[in-house]
């Protein structure tokens, strides 16, 4: 599949995955012409409500700064997915599966491993996981 990146001026490659493809191949057939445009502002209150429906209602804590004071905030997960947070967690979950990082840069559309490095989240686990597998 093959989409052109507004902000990147660029046409990226996506792969489809075999599990996808019926579903894919049932969407292709109900638009020919290509799929509705919608904002990404209502793309992003059309996942919160899948979400929701999913049950993604486990409670999200986080500490911000404001100014000099530490601010603790939370809210439900379904609240807090946007489209970018799916972006993120498939950089980060191809990465972790093995991927080349080259090669997903071409499907999201990175220019340099600077950007794409931001988008990647490592923790604790992922630092004990991969060095308990190497040593």
């Amino acid at each position: 599949m093959r989409i052109f990146q507004e902000k990147t001026n660029a046409l990226v490659a996506i792969p489809k995955h075999s599990k996808l493809e019926n579903h894919l191949d049932v969407l292709f057939e109900k638009y020919p012409q290509g799929f509705p445009v919608i904002s990404n502002q209502k793309f992003n209150d059309y996942l919160k409500e899948i979400c929701e429906l999913a049950k993604f209602n486990q409670k999200h804590q986080w500490v911000k700064l404001v100014g000099k004071q530490k601010v603790t905030e939370s809210d439900f997960r379904y609240n807090l997915i946007t489209s970018h947070t799916g972006r993120r967690t498939f950089c980060t979950i191809a990465l972790k599966k093995g991927i080349d990082s080259e090669l997903i840069m071409k499907v999201t559309g990175h220019k340099n491993y600077e950007q794409f490095r931001a988008y990647v989240k490592v923790d604790d686990e992922d630092l004990e996981t991969a060095f308990s597998e190497k040593f």
